[in-house]
Parts: structure tokens; C-alpha cells; sequence
């Protein structure tokens, strides 16, 4: 080191002096070596433990950046700057699954992050997608940034996020009004009344367990946008049923849970009492006739399950601190104890969200025939059509209609009422796109094959697309299903013709917070399925969260449900 200097007052030589000392350090060899050496060891041992203990990522990850490519972009040689624009985006996207692969899946993320989560929620410390409350009380962070965070109306956040788009993703439509308007006008010139039922997320009703001190008979904490939306649609002659209002009357009476700790969705008792309150709704606004039309009864079943936010945390097998909820739901039947159903012929239609599916959508954990359309179906005791898709309830279930009757199924036939349910998330998160539901019936593609009752094939082709798979534990929910697009199809039925080449099909992607077989596929691979009608399945996955493939001859084709054959993989 350098031999220390004489005190000095003068402040420049104070100045000086320091900067001598700071940028001439002598360090020892040997420490020198050492440090080097722990660096070194540091950035290359977590990579020698990925090649010797689980070579196969490295794998996966030298075939996604070729793999994100189409067999056509790969061949392509045409520098047209529409083909290049597309060939970029293709492999920023290779690129970030690359990425992603790395922080999810690599040894080194599997071994430490449980463990590190563990402890750090043990000291009250949550994650990008859950915080902690009170009491054990678990809270989807994008419900917590809808309550808390700028008005969803503001002109600077409808700028900011129809800005928020890139090279990978398409900027959404922050604005709810137009969308809403579009889907009334459409209803409306079929005669068909639209009921808005936006539903409060938990921090809004149990803002509480938040650390938030809450006053008898307030009003629940919300957007700041979220009256002035309301009275907006109202003045233009909207029918809305506010949920919030409902559940803030209830909260002061009984001053008792509404939602679940570990979950983002209500209670079973609140899914009945909102549907009883809905029901009267329809009924002093005289969009359903009063007089019932079928018969229903109600019984009991206790249900025990762990909550997705609970799930989202990432803790070790074994070792969560949060403990599964036991609850008591209300399964819904017909005289004669068949389970409740959907029924296309219903004059009344929900599109919904996983508010309307939880304690109906089994893969969800929480039971079966309980659900919001279950309950209005008991309320009104008259039968009601369901379709309803977990998560993206800006889009996701009038994506649902539209496909429907583009393929020929009128779901708006005989039909006196839509209620459209979302959560109020999707106000100032979610994509407000306009959906065209006048469209036509399309025409069908003769090279897709059609399914048909009853029919079940084995078959092999070539993936020519397959939607977007999301990473386990960036999502709530359990269970994913992902959209195929097949060509050069041939049948390993014997004796069986088909008149297609082609497919839609939809198959398992996630199960239970685990990437299935079909996450190593490609575009360009060969595949090999056994196929039955997707209408044999419908009734209980159309609910799960599902991701469609982007080319429209193709997106709006009918079906297949598909399995992989086990002993073909890529």
C-alpha cells in the first residue's frame, strides 16, 4: 500500500491525497489469485453442472432459436422486407424463449429458487406475481396494480399503454368503452339485451387483509376511474350489474370473508349470493321472463384445495407455509340428480372468465357443478347457456362466440340476454379489441378434416404452427391447453377415409404446473396423435386457459381433441 501522508487542512490536498490512494492499490498476489479463481468458478460452475447433471436443456435451447422459425422462413430466400420483418420477429422470439428457458428451467433455478422463495416468505416477502397480506392472505399483484394504481380512464394511460407494444407483442386496446358499445350495438340489432357484470378482484373486497383499516358501510376501495366507467355506460343506456355495490352491502352486514386467503376468486357462498342478486337484476329489468322453465335443485359438497396464488409462490414440494382451504360448495342438479349443464337452447348466455368457472371447471381444484352459471341456472330455475374461458376476460370469451358461429353454431339463437362477466382487473390491464360476431359462417377449407360423432383416428403429420405455451409459475392457473395447426396429415386407421390434409387440434400442454411433451415441439417436426372430436371433451375444457394458433384458415376450422403417441417424440 501506499506509505500514508502527512494530515494536511488544506482541502485540495485532502483532494488529492484521496485520489492517489484510491487509484494506485497494491493487492497481493495470492489475493489477486484468489479472486480470479472465485470469479472464474462463480460464472463456470452453474454451466459444468447443467452439461453433466441436465444436458438436455442445452439441448432444447440450441434447437429453439432454429426451431422458432417456420420450415418456410428457413427456406425462404427472398430479402423482401415484409420477410425479413417477419424472419426478426420470429427469432426475437426464439431468442426469448432461450432466455426464459434459462431462468426457469436451468439446474441452478430448480435447485436454489424454492428453497430461497421458502425463506423469503417465510420473512413476509412475495414475488412479481403475489403479495403478501395478513393472517396468511395471498394477493395476485395485477389486481393489487388495478386498485392501486392510476385511473384507468386517464388519457396518459390509455398513451402509455397503446404504446406498450414491441417487435414480439401486438400493443393492446386499453380502452374498455368502444368494445363494450361494439358488443351492445351488435347484440342489440338481434334483438338481444348485453348485461355488463364487471367483478370486483380481491384486493377490492378484502382491501383489509391488506393492512388497509376499513370504516362500516364505505365504499370498497377500487380504480380511480371505476365510477366514472360505470356511470358513463349507464347515462348511454348500458345495463350494469355492480358486483361491488353487491359485495360491499354484504361485507357490512357480515363483516366475514368473501374470497379465499390463498386464491384470487370468491367464496362459494358469494358466487351464490351474487347470483341470486343477478337474478333479481334481470328479473326488475325484465330482460328474462319471470315464470320458471325448468327445475333445479341444490345440494352439498366439501371441497379442499391449495389457492393458484399460493401455487404462484414456487415453494418446495412438501414445504409451503400456506395450508390447503377447505370449503363448502353448493353443486347444482336436475330432479332427476343429473349434474348441471350448459344448454345451448337457453335464452340466456354468460360469457365469462374463471369467476364463472371456478367450483364448476374441475381441472380449477375447487369441484364441479357449483359455479356462477349453476347458481342463476337454481336462482331463476330456468336453464342458462355458458361459455367461459380462465383468464383474458377483456376478449377471451366473445373470441369464444365469434368462434362458434364462424363455425356454424349459433350460440345466439333463441337467445333474450348476454351477461358479459369479467374481473375488473381487465379494465385497466387487459386487451379491449373489437370482436366481429356478425360475421358469416366461413367457408369451409376442403383440405382441414372435419371431425364427426363418434369418430376417432391415429394419424401423423407435420406441426406447421403451434400457439404460445406459458411458463409454469408466471400464470395462475394449474392447466394449459395449446392449438395445433397439422399439415401433411396421413391416417394409421385401417379403413378409414378422410378428405383433409390438415388440422386444427388441441391438446395438453400444462398439467398441474408442469410443461407436457408437446413443449418440445417445433414447428417443422413430425407428429404423431390420436384424435377424437374436440366436442366429445368441450363440456369440460372449453373453461381452461387456451392459446390459438395465429392463421385464420386454421383458427377458425373445426377442431380435434388430441393426445400424443408416447413413443414419437421430435
Amino acid at each position: 500500500m501506499n506509505a500514508p501522508r502527512r494530515a494536511t487542512t488544506d482541502p485540495l490536498m485532502r483532494i488529492e491525497t484521496a485520489r492517489c490512494e484510491l487509484g494506485q492499490t497494491d493487492v497481493r498476489r495470492g489475493v489477486a489469485r484468489a479472486v480470479v479463481a472465485a470469479f472464474l468458478t462463480a460464472v463456470t460452475l452453474p454451466s459444468l453442472a447443467q452439461l453433466t447433471f441436465a444436458p438436455s436443456l442445452v439441448t432444447t435451447m440450441l434447437t429453439t432459436v432454429w426451431g422458432g422459425l417456420t420450415p418456410t422462413q428457413r427456406d425462404s430466400t427472398t430479402l423482401a422486407l415484409d420477410g425479413l420483418i417477419e424472419r426478426n420477429r420470429a427469432l426475437l422470439a426464439a431468442i426469448q424463449d432461450v432466455d426464459d428457458l434459462i431462468a426457469d428451467e436451468s439446474l441452478a433455478t430448480r435447485l436454489v429458487r424454492p428453497t430461497v422463495q421458502l425463506a423469503l416468505t417465510g420473512l413476509g416477502a412475495g414475488t412479481t406475481q403475489v403479495h403478501h397480506g395478513r393472517r396468511g392472505w395471498l394477493f395476485f399483484a395485477p389486481d393489487v396494480t388495478y386498485v392501486t394504481g392510476p385511473g384507468l380512464l386517464e388519457p396518459r394511460e390509455f398513451r402509455r399503454r397503446a404504446a406498450a407494444g414491441d417487435s414480439l407483442a401486438v400493443a393492446p386496446h386499453p380502452d374498455p368503452r368502444p368494445a363494450l358499445d361494439d358488443l351492445y350495438t351488435q347484440l342489440a340489432r338481434r334483438g338481444i339485451a348485453l348485461v355488463v357484470m364487471p367483478t370486483p378482484v380481491k384486493p377490492t373486497v378484502e382491501a383489509e387483509q391488506l393492512g388497509r383499516p376499513r370504516r362500516p358501510r364505505e365504499r370498497l376501495p377500487t380504480n380511480a376511474s371505476y365510477r366514472a366507467l360505470i356511470d358513463g355506460l349507464r347515462d348511454r343506456g348500458r345495463l350494469v350489474f355492480d358486483v361491488a355495490q353487491t359485495l360491499a352491502m354484504e361485507k357490512a352486514r357480515l363483516d366475514q370473508p368473501l374470497y379465499l386467503a390463498t386464491d384470487t376468486h370468491w367464496r362459494p357462498d358469494t358466487v351464490a349470493l351474487v347470483a341470486a342478486q343477478l337474478g333479481s337484476f334481470l328479473i326488475e329489468h325484465r330482460v328474462v321472463p319471470e315464470q320458471a322453465t325448468a327445475s333445479y335443485r341444490a345440494g352439498r359438497a366439501w371441497v379442499t384445495n391449495l389457492g393458484d396464488t399460493a401455487r404462484l409462490l414456487g415453494l418446495p414440494a412438501g414445504w409451503s407455509n400456506f395450508g390447503p382451504e377447505r370449503v363448502t360448495t353448493r353443486p347444482i342438479t336436475t330432479t332427476d340428480g343429473q349434474p348441471w349443464q350448459p344448454d345451448p337452447t337457453a335464452d340466456i348466455l354468460l360469457l365469462g372468465d374463471s369467476f364463472t368457472n371456478v367450483y364448476s371447471l374441475e381441472a380449477m381444484g375447487w369441484g364441479t357443478g357449483a359455479g356462477l352459471a349453476a347458481q342463476l341456472s337454481f336462482v331463476l330455475q330456468r336453464p342458462v347457456d355458458r361459455l367461459a374461458q380462465n383468464a383474458d376476460g377483456a376478449f377471451a370469451s366473445r373470441e369464444l362466440l365469434a368462434a362458434e358461429l364462424r363455425r356454424g353454431r349459433d350460440r345466439l339463437a333463441s337467445k333474450q340476454v348476454v351477461i358479459l362477466q369479467f374481473a375488473t382487473r381487465e379494465l385497466g390491464l387487459g386487451d379491449w379489441r373489437l370482436v366481429d360476431l356478425a360475421a358469416t359462417t366461413l367457408p369451409r377449407a376442403t383440405s382441414f378434416l372435419r371431425p364427426t360423432a363418434g369418430r376417432q383416428l391415429d394419424v401423423r403429420g407435420t406441426i406447421r404452427e403451434i400457439a404460445r405455451i406459458p411458463r409454469p409459475g408466471t400464470v395462475p392457473y394449474k392447466d394449459h391447453i395449446v392449438g395445433l395447426h397439422v399439415t401433411d396429415m396421413t391416417t394409421e386407421t385401417s379403413g378409414v377415409e378422410v378428405d383433409g390434409t390438415e388440422l386444427l387440434v388441441y391438446v395438453w400442454s400444462m398439467r398441474d404446473d408442469e410443461l407436457t411433451a408437446i413443449s418440445q415441439y417445433l414447428a417443422g417436426d413430425a407428429i404423431r396423435l390420436h384424435l377424437e372430436p374436440w366436442a366429445n371433451v368441450a363440456d369440460e375444457l372449453d373453461g381452461i386457459n387456451r392459446d390459438e394458433v395465429t392463421d385464420p384458415s386454421a383458427r377458425f376450422a373445426e377442431p380435434w381433441w388430441g393426445q400424443l403417441q408416447a413413443e414419437e417424440s421430435p
